[in-house]
């Protein structure tokens, strides 16, 4: 359980109908503040200037992955501590049954 609610969400997406609905669903059901960044080379600094409290991350990206960015992230003092997620959640398996 975070120490603080996540109100403060930074959303790392190339995709511009995917960073609408997740900006829709995150403000209007979950009352965050959205920051999006679609160019996923200017996430860092958009991140050390916006503060998030969560960084989603996309995991397929041009130019520079989910993976890769949060290498980078783990690099940086500025960043090293955020909280983050994929987007979308990474399965290793998944089991269905009827």
């Amino acid at each position: 359980m975070p120490d603080r609610p996540l109100t403060r969400i930074c959303y790392v997406e190339d995709d511009e109908d995917i960073q609408r609905i997740v900006r829709m669903s995150l403000e209007r059901v979950g009352k965050m503040t959205v920051e999006i960044v679609g160019d996923p080379t200017l996430a860092i600094e958009a991140m050390t200037a916006f503060g998030p409290d969560l960084v989603m991350l996309d995991w397929m990206m041009p130019a520079l992955d989910g993976p890769a960015l949060f290498r980078q992230m783990q690099l940086r003092p500025e960043t090293r501590r955020c909280r983050w997620c994929s987007s979308p959640p990474r399965l290793r398996s998944a089991t269905w049954t009827s």
